[in-house]
This record gives structure tokens, sequence and C-alpha cells, in this order.
């Protein structure tokens, strides 16, 4: 202060500055927390997106299993279904509530249920593809169904076996073709062994007779009739 041009004391103020740097603190920790909120709101967003992306290709994939026309299954390490496409619960006749957690031998088909296990399980022990041998299928109508069946290991990230996918083919269709192609060529081959029999016996009374009679050009004829009959 001073008077008339000389200095004559001072004036001291003061204030307490520790509630202001106790907000100041304040506010900076609410910034860097503000920040990491942003950061693992964006993170999470991120993931939440990376998720919806997942189910979207897991529901196509599973849209893509169940439509597919061949008959689909796939069992766990206890041989039970975990997932039966429309296919094959058709086949079955059994719906997916009914045939999911349970094993063949709870089944209608129960008496191939030890060979069709025995073969998923070789699928486990191995970790390759196999076909597994023909075995009848009953429905549920008791109508049976000649089947085979391709069954491949799913394995996880360390290459274990986790779960066994198969296909399974209902080849009754075939089957009774084939048996009618057979039994067409058993009952053809006994209608033409008559009559061929008789043009042979025909064919060699006709060459004992003729024999050295014949000129060339007849001799020519019989043998192409005799290779013929054969």
């Amino acid at each position: 202060r001073r008077r008339r041009g000389r200095l004559v004391g001072t004036v001291t103020v003061l204030h307490d500055m520790e509630e202001a740097f106790r907000l100041l603190e304040v506010e900076r920790e609410i910034k860097v927390a503000s920040q990491r909120a942003s950061r693992e709101r964006e993170r999470s967003e991120r993931t939440e997106h990376r998720r919806e992306e997942f189910r979207k290709l897991t529901r196509f994939l599973e849209s893509v299993i169940e439509n597919i026309a061949e008959p689909l299954f796939i069992q766990d390490a206890s041989c039970r279904y975990v997932f039966a496409n429309e296919a094959f619960r058709n086949l079955a006749g059994y719906s997916r509530k009914e045939i999911v957690g349970r094993t063949d031998h709870e089944l209608y088909w129960h008496e191939h249920a030890g060979e069709f296990s025995e073969s998923v399980r070789r699928v486990f022990e191995t970790g390759e593809s196999a076909e597994f041998p023909e075995m009848s299928l009953i429905d549920r109508e008791g109508v049976p169904h000649v089947t085979r069946t391709v069954a491949a290991p799913m394995k996880n990230e360390a290459g274990e076996v986790e779960f066994v996918v198969g296909i399974t083919r209902d080849i009754t269709e075939k089957r009774r073709l084939e048996e009618a192609r057979l039994d067409f060529i058993r009952i053809a081959a006994h209608e033409l062994r008559t009559p061929l029999t008789s043009l042979k016996l025909g064919f060699e009374l006709l060459a004992r007779e003729t024999r050295g009679t014949l000129n060339p050009e007849q001799q020519r004829s019989l043998d192409i009739l005799s290779l013929s009959i054969e």
C-alpha cells in the first residue's frame, strides 16, 4: 500500500486451493473414467456386432443343414443325438424333441443299435471317416428302410473329436430295383434255356447229317449258326 508515493505496508490475501485442486482431480478422474467407459462401450459394441454376425452365420448354416435333401445327424461321444435334420426325422418318423438327447438303443431300430453305435465309436477312436454296414432302419410306423450311412469326425482346435456327423441314405428303392433286375435275369435265363437247348440239339443233329456234304459257303453258314447258339 502506498501513501504519497511511499510504501507503507502490504495486504496479503490467502486462498485455500485444496478444494479447487480436489475438484480438478475429480474432474480429471471423471474424464479418464469417461474415456475408459467410451472405449469399453466401443469394444462392447464391436463384440456385440461380431456376436450378431456369428448368430446370423449360425442361423444360416443351421438352415442349410436343416433343409438339405440328405438325412443328416450329429452324435456326441455318448452316441446321443444332438442334431437331426428334417430329412433324417422324416426318415425315422421322429420329431426333433423326440430324437435329440436319445441314443439308438432308445429308438425303434434298437435291434441294430449295437452295430450302429459301434461304428460311431470307431469314428471317435480313429478320428477318420467311415462307411457303416447296411442296416434296416425301422421307422415308428413299422416300415423297414434299408440304409447306408457315411460318418465323419468333427474336431476341435486341439484336434480332438467332439462330435460325429453322419449322412444316411435310404437305399430301399435301389435294393428293390436290384432284386427286380436279378429276378428278370433269372426268369429270362430260364425261359431262354429251353428253346436254346432245343436249337443246340437240332444243330448238332444237322451237323452230323450234313458232315462232308456241304460246300464252303454252306459250311461257313453252319459255323456261324453254331457260334450264335453258343
